[in-house]
């Protein structure tokens, strides 16, 4: 057949990717050569590299001691998510941005808590209750994260639809993932605004109608 000896088949395995997870999985034959040496592939661990290369060397001299061992890491895997190991990247950027923001609305509730200092003293004078005091402050930055989970939620859904879809096997968005997030942003929303709420409400009604 073309020039090859003829082989038999000694096993067959299970499918398994030899390129990029973008592209289906192509048939491959793994055979070895009678005349000349091919290049072999080992999965090791990566804790101790040295002593591992040293040990597949000291094999591979004992069965071929007339060819000379050329040993290498190769970047192929890597380079085919390397695009995607850039956006692994992105993402830490966006964790440190997101835990910014959240120091930015501690800050800003602080703000607003203290512009409504007397409005809160006259409420509570009034005989409001910390809760009703609370809801003051908190209800417009509630407001604001469901308007804004309402505009993110579908650009988020349609970019990563857009990203999946250049891989041939890949996972489908479910809806509990969104869920998540905006329950998670929403417990952030409310820590913060409710620690300032809450010491607002509770601040004595004669230093609020005091205060400038």
């Amino acid at each position: 057949m073309g020039g090859w000896d003829p082989y038999p088949v000694v096993a067959v395995v299970k499918d398994f990717h030899i390129g990029t997870a973008k592209k289906t999985i192509s048939p491959v034959l793994i055979t070895k050569a009678s005349k000349y040496y091919w290049k072999g592939a080992a999965k090791i661990a990566s804790n101790d590299l040295p002593s591992t290369v040293a040990k597949i060397e000291k094999i591979y001299n004992e069965v071929y001691p007339e060819v000379v061992f050329e040993g290498n890491f190769d970047q192929t895997l890597q380079n085919y998510y390397k695009a995607e190991s850039q956006l692994g990247l992105l993402y830490r950027i966006a964790l440190l941005a997101i835990f910014i923001a959240c120091l930015g609305v501690f800050g800003l509730v602080a703000f607003v808590a203290q512009q409504k200092t007397k409005e809160i003293g006259i409420r509570k004078v009034m005989g409001a209750s910390v809760f009703n005091l609370v809801s003051i402050i908190s209800k417009d930055f509630l407001l604001l994260v469901f308007i804004s989970m309402f505009l993110a939620f579908p650009i988020g859904y349609y970019l990563m639809g857009k990203w999946l879809d250049d891989f041939v096997y890949r996972i489908e968005i479910q809806w509990w993932i969104f869920a998540a997030i905006g329950i998670v942003a929403l417990m952030i929303t409310m820590i913060s605004v409710s620690y300032q709420s809450i010491k607002a409400a509770l601040m004595n009604p004669v230093k609020s109608l005091r205060s400038e």
